[in-house]
């Protein structure tokens, strides 16, 4: 009777093990079914922040790093590259996610012969047998990116995986990222064409005089406020009426064009190089003395020497040189770099004062 009492405890305590066992078996298996609604559930809910702060900026550069996060959250997706076309000769844009900005400007997607639109194009890597790099990206997808029916560009996502990278129901939600996104991309590299023109000289590309005497009063007060050097050197081409003359404003226009890149060549990344009327230059240098104004103009002389300019081989420049007084402000340093450019004129062109 014990014996058998004992079984009897046994065989409940086994089923009581099975139930249990069944029991943490489907407890992981919600566990994991859980875990992975709440991943797509918080992917989902970062594609929709992303996107739904898409109309609200006007940074262009802002909106394509918010589109790349976006298509970055969808499944299957490991790398993403967002790049758009300048609008009337601007230089492209783009923002990338898990691929480096560099390598992914390297990148060209195009539709197939004949203009023809598409839903979306299939990129497939293969690499040699031994050469395949660690951590490869070995498939893509791209789908263009449109506003009111012009294509401005592409939205591409890569995976490791050989296979493609999107499932129907995931190409259908990269195409919902493209087609919030298109249209506030176009607005925002609208805005900064129309943002550029405000600035710049249409001629050469250099900051325009409204630009030089906003930066120069901007410059004058903060080397004023924190003790600062500053210097500013104006240039003038010489006898250029006489390079009109002979050859034409057209080619005049050329000339002016080839001389704002020379210039363009020789100053600093903080330098402010700008083009203040006709054929006059003004370069602005802060924390910069004299001797630095003295040797861009050396800069600029020795490069159009090295790279004569196509209509105008012989074409020389004259520089005047002014350095920041306790006492000045935009107006007389800027008066003192004139006089000093009419200066360096009289004694012969061709040289800086």
């Amino acid at each position: 009777m014990v014996t058998a009492s004992r079984r009897g405890r046994s065989g409940s305590e086994g089923r009581i093990a099975d139930a249990l066992g069944e029991l943490g078996g489907r407890m992981d298996a919600l566990a994991t079914e859980l875990a992975g609604a709440l991943a797509r559930v918080q992917a989902d809910s970062l594609r929709a922040r992303a996107l739904g702060e898409l109309g609200y900026s006007l940074d262009l550069d802002e909106l394509l790093a918010r589109t790349a996060e976006a298509a970055s959250s969808v499944p299957g997706v490991d790398a993403v590259i967002v790049s758009v076309t300048g609008v009337a000769g601007e230089t492209s844009a783009l923002a990338a996610v898990g691929i480096p900005k560099d390598d992914a400007a390297d990148q060209v997607i195009a539709g197939p012969p004949g203009g023809r639109g598409v839903r979306a194009v299939g990129l497939t890597y293969r690499y040699s047998e031994h050469d395949e790099p660690p951590g490869a990206l070995r498939s893509g997808v791209a789908v263009p990116l449109e506003s009111d029916g012009e294509q401005i560009g592409f939205l591409a996502v890569y995976s490791h995986d050989p296979a493609p990278p999107l499932a129907p129901d995931a190409l259908s939600r990269l195409e919902a990222v493209a087609q919030a996104a298109g249209p506030a991309i176009d607005n925002a590299r609208r805005y900064r064409e129309i943002r550029q023109l405000a600035v710049e000289d249409g001629l050469t590309g250099l900051s325009n005089r409204q630009t030089f005497y906003d930066s120069l009063s901007h410059e004058v007060a903060r080397a004023h406020r924190y003790g600062r050097d500053l210097t500013l050197i104006v240039l003038d081409l010489d006898d250029f009426k006489q390079v009109n003359d002979r050859i034409g404003h057209l080619a005049g226009d050329s000339v002016l064009a080839e001389t704002a890149a020379r210039l363009r060549e020789a100053v600093r990344s903080a330098d402010v190089a700008c083009r203040i009327g006709g054929d006059e230059f003004a370069v602005i240098l802060p924390e910069s003395t004299r001797i630095d104004a003295e040797g861009l103009f050396a800069r600029v002389v020795a490069t159009l020497r090295r790279e004569p300019l196509d209509h105008a081989p012989n074409l020389c420049l004259s520089g005047g040189i002014a350095e920041l007084e306790p006492d000045d402000d935009a107006v007389s340093l800027f008066e003192r770099a004139d006089a000093a450019l009419y200066r360096a004129k009289a004694h012969g062109k061709g040289t800086a004062a």
